[in-house]
């Protein structure tokens, strides 16, 4: 038998004949599969629980990318139909497979997701309380713009009371991120230490401890590529060459 969800909603259906709905179960067998239970998933945000819901139950999870599969995008397009054509490729072994990752380094992946996040937050931040001195023509360069004996100097030149409180509650909004963000930072540099790849990451000049372990949580291991350049490119140390004219350049990916 082989299965087939999609995305939020599935479809039973049998390939040989009858149709019938399952809930959020969904299924398609076909009738020369005999070599147990498949599921193939659509790579989609609800893919991780899907995987670790289905995993103790099916012979194999195997998850797809809809973009790389040509079948799907011809014909009419619906649950049903699309749960029939998954399950033919399933079957026919068409289908790509998408990098799930390693259970052993979970932990590391969602701390380091939530100290990318809280950086990027950080930074918005930041950004803001610069754009609104400089809609004010107040002098903002630099990093001493954040420090707490500047908010004293630049409050008294605005003289809008409710551009004050914005700026206020920038000040209070990054103080709050700034403060979860190194609690993080200690959260991952603990988590990082569990893996040995760290000191060996540690070693190659300008990699210091947040972006070793951040490799280690986004790349996970270097086996799941093909060839070197692609680890290279998804690290983001290929270069990529541009030409325009006569004249060209490079910079990295």
């Amino acid at each position: 038998m082989t299965l087939s969800i999609l995305g939020w909603m599935c479809t039973r259906h049998d390939l040989g004949g009858g149709s019938g709905c399952c809930g959020q179960a969904g299924n398609g067998s076909h009738p020369r599969n005999e070599s147990g239970n498949d599921f193939a998933i659509y790579s989609r945000p609800a893919r991780r629980g899907c995987n670790d819901l289905l995993k103790p139950h099916v012979a194999q999870v195997l998850v797809c990318d809809p973009r790389k599969n040509a079948l799907l995008k011809a014909g009419n397009k619906s649950d049903r139909i699309d749960a029939r054509k998954l399950a033919d490729l399933l079957y026919l072994n068409k289908l790509n497979p998408v990098y799930h990752g390693e259970t052993g380094i979970r932990a590391l992946r969602e701390v380091a997701r939530s100290y990318l996040a809280l950086t990027r937050d950080t930074t918005r931040v930041m950004n803001r309380l610069k754009a609104l001195y400089r809609s004010w023509a107040i002098p903002c360069a630099g990093q001493r713009v954040y420090a707490p004996c500047y908010r004293s100097n630049g409050w008294p030149k605005i003289s809008e009371a409710g551009v004050r409180r914005r700026a206020e509650i920038y000040y209070q909004q990054l103080d709050a991120l700034r403060s979860l963000r190194e609690q993080v930072r200690r959260d991952l540099l603990a988590e990082g230490r569990k893996h040995s790849a760290m000191k060996l990451l540690r070693q190659i000049p300008s990699i210091g401890p947040i972006r070793a372990v951040l490799l280690i949580a986004l790349m996970q291991t270097p086996h799941r590529f093909r060839t070197k350049r692609q680890l290279w490119a998804y690290c983001g140390l290929a270069l990529k060459t541009s030409t325009s004219g006569d004249t060209e350049w490079w910079r990295a990916s």
